[in-house]
Order: structure tokens, then C-alpha cells, then sequence
């Protein structure tokens, strides 16, 4: 059984892991989409050529697509997934004690949790270059790397609260 600041902590590893794994398999996508690219035999859209193009060099392509990737997951992370990262931390404290892991979400959180995991699974099948689909891997996992950092401000600010309260 979890208090209320453990649990805001075990979300805030849950974003933490599933930001990292994004990230990690966003940046494997960008380097096997190059390797690609390099081997010749690639045909079609390539954002990172696309970028090459644009910068008129293609590391300053890539160091743009990947500078870019991360720019836009932080915004998100910071004014898009705060929100839910507050409203998730106020369903946990509005929970009585003791809270278990299966109360951490709502039903409808779980269900876009779901959603979200098939998006992810069906672009394996779409014919996507890889390395759009690694972009898109790194902005949402830069972007839940940066809400899992506000889960963890959100339980220091619970622990500050609990400990002045009885000292009071």
C-alpha cells in the first residue's frame, strides 16, 4: 500500500521509464533511418534529408531535427502535460490512505494510456520513414521525461508540506 507522496513518485518513474524508452528508441529509429540513408537504397520522404536541405549540411540538419525534437517535447512536457501531471497528483491526494497501484490513474487515463500504446505499435505497419517516427519518439519522450521532473517537484512540495505541518 503507497501514501499519497509515493505514489505521485511511482507515476512520476512510470513517465520516467516510458520517456526513456521513447527517447532511447527515437534516437535508434534516427540512426538506423541514417544508416539508411548512407546505404543508398533509400527511396522516398526523409525528414533528416529534408533538414540536410534546408541547413545546406547535413549535421547541422540532424543537429537541428534532434535540437528541434527536444525543444518541442520540453514545451509540451512543461505547458501541455503539466496539467495533467496536476490533475493526476490532485486525484492521488483526494484518495484516502492506504492508496494501491492500481488507483494511481482513472479508468478514462488507463483507456488513453491504451490508446496511445497502439498508436505507437501501428506505425511498425504504416508506411512512415523511420526517421519520422523516431522525431515523433523523441518529442513525446523528452516531453514525459519532463513531466516525470514535475511528478517529482510535485511530491518534494507534498513531503515540504506534510513535514511543516508537524512541526506546527
Amino acid at each position: 500500500m503507497l501514501t499519497h507522496k509515493r505514489a505521485i513518485v511511482i507515476s512520476g518513474f512510470i513517465w520516467l521509464i516510458m520517456g526513456s524508452f521513447l527517447f532511447y528508441k527515437g534516437i535508434t529509429l534516427m540512426f538506423f533511418a541514417l544508416k539508411t540513408l548512407f546505404s543508398h537504397t533509400y527511396q522516398g520522404f526523409s525528414l533528416i534529408l529534408w533538414m540536410a536541405a534546408l541547413f545546406g549540411d547535413l549535421k547541422r540538419g540532424i543537429i537541428f531535427l534532434f535540437f528541434l525534437s527536444f525543444f518541442i517535447g520540453f514545451i509540451k512536457g512543461r505547458f501541455v502535460l503539466c496539467k495533467t501531471v496536476k490533475r493526476v497528483v490532485l486525484r492521488i491526494k483526494a484518495k484516502t490512505l492506504p492508496l494501491s497501484l492500481c488507483h494511481l490513474y482513472s479508468k478514462g487515463d488507463y483507456v488513453l494510456i491504451g490508446c496511445m500504446a497502439l498508436m505507437g505499435m501501428s506505425f511498425k505497419f504504416l508506411p512512415i520513414p523511420l526517421d519520422v517516427i523516431g522525431t515523433v519518439d523523441l518529442i513525446i519522450g523528452s516531453a514525459l521525461v519532463n513531466g516525470a521532473t514535475l511528478y517529482f517537484r510535485e511530491a518534494l512540495i507534498l513531503k515540504k508540506s506534510l513535514e511543516s505541518s508537524t512541526l506546527d
